[in-house]
């Protein structure tokens, strides 16, 4: 994740961020895991850009990327 005002980052280059879907705030994802925990504690998914909700998944946010749990579940990890 990165704040707004950090210093080398362009506001131009901001923009392009995902962010968080509770706060806004922007988060740089190269590859790895799709599951994002923000500092706003919130978890979410960077493939879809939703909210990770842990009591609709077994209170495990990686059900997010289960289709036992979730019908058509996004990629998990992205490389």
């Amino acid at each position: 994740l990165v704040e707004v005002g950090e210093e080398g980052l362009s506001m131009k280059f901001i923009k392009t961020l995902k962010k968080c879907p509770k706060c806004q705030n922007p988060a740089i994802h190269r590859d790895g895991c799709n599951h994002i925990e923000c500092v706003c504690k919130t978890d979410w998914c960077y493939a879809c850009g939703k909210e990770i909700v842990r009591a609709e998944l077994g209170n495990n946010p990686n059900n997010h990327y289960n289709a036992a749990y979730v019908p058509n579940p996004c990629k998990q990890y992205n490389r």
